[in-house]
């Protein structure tokens, strides 16, 4: 350095960093740069600085840097009305303008989210209240629905009891705080109720503190129903063309297993239904399933948001040869029964069907077992040529016996 570069603050600190960064290949560092993906929890002043970063590592011009960011920003923003403006700007429209229009958007959506968490549903607490607080609800929501006690847009698809198994019944599609088959043991409990309270209202300062009591312990027994229903759930429902059900009694020529899983987004322990197909070498789950396994991950267009699934290479093929479209997998804590957990690999992909669980995770998670035979098939001996090839230890040579020899024979037994 010369005496005027050693007075340049600027210079002294460019020459101390390229003692401390090692080389770097540019085209490496422009590939590695077009695989950058915004994180779903990341903001859009983050991630333009992190690709900034390693942008001046790939020996661009001032005006490549610009363009490529802005592309960069296109391709991985989640939101899809700034992806549609950006696609409109002209060529040389500055990186500084798109990050300012990205974060108006970023903060509309966050009002968006605030006003819907404000105009919510009321809280589960408030649903067993009493008699004429849950009527006045009924009356502003509409028909509570007998199978989730609930109130929300008409149609079983909005059902959250869908998939659901009963406690009480183990049937599918309600609750057991709705549970048609413990309403006879409510009506028993109303008419203890009722003659109680008629008893207790003879000697009412006595009996104040256990009536709290008693209104406070129904409330928690109900709760506590309500949170156990909501804690398992069930993902996936098979349908057959002839509108039974996949358990109907018959010769069976499919076969289906219930894996547990734990999901990020559905705290506990779940049950998801899968079909065994001995003949697939992967495992595939179906968008509409993964859009309630992870509803977080999802945009408003119903696709899996940048970052939520890992990309693949992998061409997925029907037994016609025909593509089947996939989005990327998804890695689902599993266990069959007994067996260990184990994070089993899953291709999302868009099919009507339902999810496949192929040979490989079969074996692994115990759902079946190889039971291989070795046949071997006896040669025939029709000379002494083939015995002594079958048997060569047994022989050392062919020949005649010397001198007299004496042969026990049976009687019936003729020389030759």
């Amino acid at each position: 350095m010369t005496d005027d570069d050693r007075k340049d603050p600027q210079k002294i600190f460019s020459a101390f960093m390229e003692q401390l960064e090692p080389a770097t290949n540019h085209r490496v560092c422009r590939l590695e740069l077009s695989k950058y993906q915004q994180k779903p929890t990341e903001t859009t002043d983050i991630f333009v600085n992190r690709c900034r970063l390693l942008a001046k590592k790939c020996d661009f011009t001032a005006d490549e840097v610009n363009e490529r960011l802005v592309e960069l920003l296109i391709a991985s923003t989640p939101i899809p009305e700034l992806q549609k403006e950006l696609l409109n700007k002209p060529k040389g429209y500055k990186i500084e303008e798109a990050v300012k229009l990205a974060r108006s958007h970023e903060a509309s959506a966050i009002y968006v989210n605030q006003l819907q968490q404000l105009q919510g549903p009321p809280q589960i607490a408030t649903i067993n209240r009493g008699t004429h607080q849950q009527q006045g609800c009924d009356r502003k929501y509409g028909q509570v629905c007998k199978n989730c006690g609930r109130n929300h847009r008409f149609g079983k698809e909005h059902c959250r009891a869908k998939n659901d198994t009963c406690n009480t019944c183990g049937k599918v599609g309600h609750w057991a705080t709705v549970c048609i088959s413990g309403k006879h043991k409510t009506k028993r409990r109303q008419g203890k109720t009722w003659s109680n309270c008629r008893n207790q209202s003879r000697h009412p300062q006595q009996e104040f503190g256990r009536k709290v009591n008693s209104v406070a312990k129904q409330n928690d027994q109900a709760m506590t129903d309500i949170d156990t229903a909501m804690e398992n759930l069930t993902f996936s429902s098979i349908e057959t063309n002839s509108g039974k059900s996949s358990n109907m009694k018959g010769p069976r020529n499919e076969a289906f297993v219930d894996l547990s899983i734990k999901l990020v987004d559905h705290p506990g322990t779940h049950t998801f239904n899968l079909k065994v197909d001995t003949g697939a070498q992967a495992n595939t789950l179906p968008i509409r399933i993964f859009r309630k396994m992870y509803p977080t991950s999802i945009d408003k267009a119903g696709n899996p948001i940048p970052g939520s699934l890992t990309s693949t290479q992998c061409l997925l093929t029907a037994y016609n040869n025909t593509k089947i479209n996939c989005y990327g997998t998804t890695n689902i804590r599993c266990k069959y029964k007994n067996s260990p957990w184990m994070d089993t690999q899953f291709y999302v992909v868009d099919v009507p069907g339902a999810a496949i669980l192929g040979l490989p995770t079969s074996v692994s998670l115990k759902v079946v077992t190889m039971n291989c035979a070795i046949s071997v098939q006896q040669q025939p001996i029709n000379s002494v040529a083939d015995l002594m090839r079958l048997y060569p230890d047994r022989f050392d040579r062919i020949g005649e016996f010397r001198g007299l020899t004496s042969l026990l024979l049976t009687p019936m037994c003729h020389a030759t």
